[in-house]
C-alpha cells in the first residue's frame, strides 16, 4: 500500500551515484536545508509581517493594495473561526490525514485527478466539523464574575 503519488523513480534516495541526473531533489528536502534557504524563508516571512504590519501606511498604491489583500485573507471569518478553535480542528486533521492514509491512499492514488481534488477539498471543509462542535459546547468556567470583562 503506497501513500506516495510520485512514481517510484521520485523516491529514490537522490545520494546513489548511479542514479544521478535521473532523480530530480525535493525543494523541500530536509537533508538540505542550508543556511541561505533558512535565510530565504526569513525574509520571506518579514516581507509577509511588514505587507501586514506596516504595508497600508506605505505611500505606494500597489503595496497598500497587497496589503489591504493580504489583510482580507487572515481576516477572513471562516478562517479565524477555524483559528479560534484550533485545537479541536488540528486534532480533526490528524486523524483524517491517517484515516486517509490507511483507508483510502490505494483508491485516492488509483483515482483521475478531480476525483483525488474532490476528495482533498471535501476533507478540507469537514475541518469545521470540530469547529462547530467546539463552538456549540458551553464554556466549562460558566458565566464570568461581576466586573471581569466587562
Amino acid at each position: 500500500m503506497s501513500v506516495c503519488s510520485c512514481s517510484p523513480a521520485t523516491t529514490l534516495d537522490s545520494r546513489d551515484e548511479s542514479l544521478k541526473g535521473f532523480v530530480q531533489q525535493s525543494p523541500f528536502d530536509r537533508r538540505n536545508m542550508t543556511l541561505l534557504r533558512v535565510m530565504t524563508f526569513a525574509g520571506h516571512f518579514y516581507l509577509l509581517l511588514w505587507l501586514l504590519v506596516a504595508g497600508c501606511h506605505s505611500r505606494m498604491v500597489w503595496l497598500r493594495n497587497i496589503s489591504r489583500a493580504l489583510d482580507r485573507i487572515v481576516t477572513w471569518r471562516p478562517l479565524v473561526f477555524l483559528g479560534s478553535h484550533s485545537l479541536p480542528v488540528y486534532g480533526w486533521h490528524v486523524l483524517l490525514c491517517y484515516g486517509l492514509a490507511v483507508f483510502a491512499a490505494d483508491t485516492l492514488n488509483q483515482a483521475a485527478w478531480y476525483w483525488r481534488e474532490g476528495a482533498v477539498i471535501l476533507a478540507t471543509l469537514t475541518l469545521f466539523v470540530p469547529a462547530l462542535l467546539a463552538a456549540r459546547k458551553p464554556s466549562r468556567n460558566g458565566p464570568s464574575a461581576p466586573g471581569i470583562g466587562a
